[in-house]
């Protein structure tokens, strides 16, 4: 497997304005043994018309149009139609650099490893941080969690990830569709946990963009609460390993406070508002006493003891440079 096919699946959904420029990139790696699963999601901005455009240019990419049903339904169909050894995801407004997929490719192979996990750049209005965590190097499934959980690290993406085909096969693996937030978090935990090695790789060649969601309502709070959910049942699938349950409770409760002030700024009802209140404040300990960053930690502490001070202060500063 010198030479391994990767199958490359791009959900789209109404990404008009970068699906080509995303789509290009991927065309561009310097790995040529490609092929691109573009899966639009029901897009009505003309994204699945400029998608069968790009792939009558090029026999590496197919088009596929479905009926809206959410990125975990179209990255799960990918999953399905994928004929490659490796496979990965590219979001349809995010690009990579010719070198993305050569890199994941070689960390793995060299390093006979069944995940292989690269740095990525945070594209943000004016300006591109670089965020690589650590040079090639292998690990086991519980450090990997470990480091995944950990939002200083590589965290929950699938998009700076490459992951064995038979793998996904043979354990039966997709994702939730019933969960819209850390549903790939949740992915990867359970891909770890049929794993013998991780690889890091200390290089970055994917570009992600961050960009202003919608306004927080009562319907996106609870789509957003499934995140938690994620996150608690990545613990309770590593239950017996008392470092990931606990670094999974303290990141349930910073990713509650979180959902808390952007209901706040949103100005989401009362009612919901001290439901969030309440449940973000329980366990603290668990939060205060976690390996999380001495920010997240301020971020979480303050929100519990001024929400309405903390809201507008975390919020803002996040919202700053989005694109």
């Amino acid at each position: 497997m010198n030479d391994p096919l990767v199958s490359i699946v791009i959900p789209v959904y109404n990404c008009s304005e970068y699906v080509r420029e995303c789509i290009e990139s991927v065309l561009a790696q310097d790995h040529r043994n490609i092929e691109v699963l573009v899966i639009d999601d029901g897009s009505d901005d003309g994204s699945a018309e400029l998608c069968r455009s790009l792939a009558e240019k090029d026999p590496r990419v197919t088009a596929h149009v479905r009926e809206h049903g959410g990125v975990s339904a179209a990255r799960n169909y990918g999953i399905r139609l994928a004929a490659g050894e490796l496979i990965t995801f590219v979001d349809a407004d995010d690009y990579i650099e010719p070198q993305h997929i050569s890199a994941l490719v070689s960390a793995m192979l060299g390093q006979n490893a069944d995940c292989a996990v690269s740095g990525y750049f945070l594209d943000l209005r004016g300006r591109s941080e670089k965020r690589v965590f650590c040079g090639i190097k292998t690990m086991g499934a519980h450090p990997a969690v470990l480091n995944m959980l950990d939002t200083t690290l590589y965290q929950g993406f699938l998009c700076n990830k490459l992951f064995r085909k038979s793998i996904i096969d043979n354990a039966r693996l997709s994702l939730r569709e019933d969960i819209f937030y850390c549903e790939d978090l949740l992915f990867c935990a359970e891909y770890f946990s049929n794993c013998s090695r991780v690889c890091c790789v200390g290089q970055a060649y994917y570009h992600y963009r961050r960009r202003k969601g919608s306004a927080v309502n009562g319907t996106l709070v609870s789509r957003m609460l499934t995140g938690v959910k994620a996150i608690e049942a990545c613990g309770e699938l590593f239950r017996n390993d008392s470092g990931i349950s606990a670094l999974a409770k303290a990141r349930a409760q910073t990713e509650r406070a979180g959902i808390f002030r952007r209901a706040y700024i949103s100005g989401e009802d009362k009612h919901t508002l001290s439901k969030l209140k309440r449940e973000m404040r329980t366990n603290k300990k668990a939060v205060l006493r976690s390996t999380l960053s001495i920010k997240e930690k301020i971020k979480y502490l303050s929100t519990c003891l001024f929400p309405r001070t903390a809201s507008r202060l975390w919020v803002s500063r996040e919202n700053r440079h989005l694109q």
